[in-house]
């Protein structure tokens, strides 16, 4: 595949997936072509490295919905952090730092976190116990050699 062919199949692929920012992408294969090309590659060992334009239309598409709701996220956080520090500025109540929940709903997920945590000690402690005994060791990492140096 050449260059003109991998980057009309990337700039359809992002057209079509709605990509707001598809020009800026399509610049940067285009400027990733030239430099492969100057560093003695052929177009068609670039168009291969890179993979398939489909595939990178959709990375591409996934990134930006992950950066605006990580932007969405930031100006929200932002905004609970102006509301509190007006809010307390004026002498007002502050907004909960952390979410309020009814208290049925509270009780439930404490019972649910304590039985995770509960769940999560067991399997370590077992997992230690098994290794110790399979390792033959109280010192299982070094008779696996773990960390560079043996028992």
């Amino acid at each position: 595949m050449t260059k003109s062919e991998y980057i009309s199949t990337l700039s359809r692929e992002l057209k079509r997936l709605g990509v707001q920012d598809s020009g800026d992408v399509i610049e940067e294969y285009e400027q990733h072509f030239e430099f492969k090309c100057a560093d003695g590659c052929t177009e068609e060992e670039v168009a291969a490295r890179l993979g398939s334009p489909a595939a990178l239309a959709a990375l591409s598409a996934v990134g930006t919905l992950y950066y605006s709701a990580f932007v969405r996220q930031l100006i929200r956080a932002w905004t609970r952090f102006s509301q509190n520090t007006m809010a307390a500025a004026r002498g007002q109540a502050a907004l909960p730092v952390a979410p309020r929940f009814v208290p049925s709903k509270t009780c439930v997920l404490r019972r649910i976190a304590l039985v995770s945590l509960a769940i999560f000690a067991a399997g370590f402690v077992l997992a230690a116990v098994l290794s110790m005994i399979f390792a033959g060791s109280l010192e299982f990492w070094h008779a696996w050699n773990w960390f560079g140096y043996a028992a």
